[in-house]
């Protein structure tokens, strides 16, 4: 039964990401043929967020080689970062979490199963440091607001 529920599931989640090519098209994030077609650019920038604290425009080239084995230049890729591929991620995202808060309803019937669940916070919120008056920070290796 759970490998069922487990199949159906992975099948759902990938009908999301087929979703991706009519999603850059609404939002004319295609134009045209690019070598940065919308999947690549999603996965660029998601393996770039778990690989980096604050990935630079030369870490989103280095991954989009590693991904693609295709070179861009910081200026192509620069370029491509613009209001219709925020608007595109946009509604990846809506996307994401509408599918994702449909699953959420199950999770208390997961739950049931232990008798304890822990949770652990690792969010950390660098504030500019015209702020450290204002906003102590808890020491540590942070900025000082």
């Amino acid at each position: 039964m759970n490998s069922k529920k487990i199949s159906n599931f992975s099948n759902k989640f990938k009908s999301l990401f087929d979703k991706i090519g009519k999603l850059a098209r609404d939002n004319m994030f295609v134009q045209r043929v690019s070598k940065l077609k919308p999947k690549l650019l999603l996965k660029t920038i998601i393996q770039s967020q778990l690989e980096y604290e604050r990935p630079s425009l030369k870490n989103y080239c280095q991954i989009f080689h590693e991904i693609s084995k295709t070179t861009i230049s910081f200026n192509g890729f620069d370029k491509r970062i613009n209001t219709k591929t925020i608007e595109f991620m946009k509604s990846f995202l809506h996307e994401l979490l509408t599918f994702a808060s449909c699953k959420i309803k199950s999770i208390p019937l997961l739950l049931k199963s232990f008798s304890e669940v822990y949770l652990l916070d690792s969010t950390q919120i660098e504030l500019i440091n015209d702020l450290k008056y204002k906003y102590k920070g808890s020491s540590g290796l942070a900025s000082e607001s």
